[in-house]
């Protein structure tokens, strides 16, 4: 049995996005209602908890520069149509993060690796 205490929890499945919650695990393992009170703590305050072995690290550059467009929602619902010209290329919508940009934007959410 173990309580993880006060992590942001992310489950899409389960419909967390990042709210502040416990996470009460049972004897077998499995996620349950409610535990005894005096049943083990973790204390995850500060951190983020996902479920499984998700393996939730990234890197700044590469395939990641994907990843952060997608953190900024608001510059593709502004964004205009973007069409291939001599000058523009599709795939670009509103901006383009350098990794200096993602690596900010990574760092204020606590990922430094």
């Amino acid at each position: 049995m173990l309580r993880i205490q006060g992590g942001q929890v992310y489950d899409p499945r389960n419909g967390c996005h990042g709210e502040v919650r416990d996470i009460c695990i049972g004897e077998d393992g499995r996620i349950v209602a409610e535990l005894p009170p005096d049943a083990p703590v973790l204390d995850a305050s500060g951190c983020l908890v996902f479920p499984g072995g998700v393996d939730v690290h990234t890197h700044i550059g590469g395939a990641a520069l994907n990843f952060a467009r997608g953190m900024i929602p608001e510059q593709h619902r502004r964004a205009v149509p973007i069409y291939r010209t001599t000058h523009r290329r599709a795939g670009l919508v509103g901006t383009t993060p350098t990794t200096f940009a993602t690596g900010y934007v990574y760092a204020g959410m606590g990922w430094t690796t």
